[in-house]
């Protein structure tokens, strides 16, 4: 319950601050996530978004992701615990069973000592896992590959 109450005190709090920049109809196309990065730009510049910013936010062909990159790129502004350059893994289809055994593999790599917080923001923890199975792939393989690249 308090989650919920929290999310919606939220809610109004991005509304309210945003509300003399932008209208209701681009409040309600934009949607809480993408007006939540509005605010962060207002918090962390000091400056209202700008009409184009504002315009892909509103434009439902622009997600969330790509918003955030925009944002990053113009402004400079960022999650407050968020570290490094925004980096996106490209799209791609797996089936079923290979998206399962994905999201297994994250689910160990987050369980594995020392475990990841559960109440690690989504990105960071993402960040974290990708990186501690990039590190337990490298030291497994890079050097075996390293040499029979070097041999053939």
């Amino acid at each position: 319950m308090d989650r919920s109450r929290s999310q919606v005190y939220q809610a109004i709090t991005v509304v309210d601050k945003l509300s003399p920049h932008v209208t209701d109809d681009q409040l309600e196309s934009m949607g809480i996530t993408k007006a939540s990065d509005l605010l962060r730009i207002m918090k962390q510049t000091g400056r209202a978004p700008s009409k184009e910013i504002i315009s892909r936010a509103t434009d439902a062909k622009v997600t969330s992701q790509v918003l955030e990159n925009e944002i990053y790129e113009k402004y400079h502004v960022r999650k407050d615990y968020e570290t490094g350059r925004l980096r996106c893994i490209e799209r791609f289809y797996a089936t079923d069973d290979e998206w399962a055994e994905i999201l297994r593999a994250f689910d160990i790599a987050a369980r594995t000592d020392p475990v990841i917080s559960k109440n690690t923001p989504s990105g960071v923890r993402m960040r974290m896992i990708m990186t501690r199975m990039a590190q337990e792939y490298l030291s497994t393989h890079e050097a075996e590959v390293n040499h029979a690249e070097s041999m053939g």
